[in-house]
């Protein structure tokens, strides 16, 4: 699960630099990459405050957030603050719910730009 949350964060922030909008493939790109995450989180069934998992997932809304920006979407923009609350709180229900909302909001803009 490490190196899911370190690939997708490494991703975001490599693409998010140069400031525009992100490619369809880049899009596509994170949306399986949320899939896969959300399926190890899931599996893991738990994380410790202050371990690797945890500080992978703070870069992560970092570069979700960073995403929202750039793209402009308001839908997005709350669900990754609903990630981040549910982060900060250290509730594995709320961060799941915003990782999901993260996850559409993924496809929609796919949905709207790509399709």
């Amino acid at each position: 699960m490490k190196k899911i949350i370190f690939a997708l964060a490494l991703g975001l922030s490599m693409n998010v630099s140069a400031n525009e909008k992100f490619t369809c493939d880049d899009l596509g790109g994170m949306s399986a990459t949320m899939s896969e995450l959300m399926t190890a989180l899931q599996q893991a069934g738990s994380i410790q405050e202050g371990d690797e998992v945890d500080t992978g997932l703070r870069e992560l809304i970092d570069g979700l957030k960073l995403v929202a920006e750039v793209e402009q979407e308001s839908d997005l923009n709350d669900y990754v603050a609903r990630t981040e609350e549910g982060w900060n709180n250290m509730d594995g229900t709320t961060l799941s719910e915003g990782l999901v909302g993260v996850k559409n909001s993924l496809d929609r803009l796919i949905q709207r730009d790509c399709n």
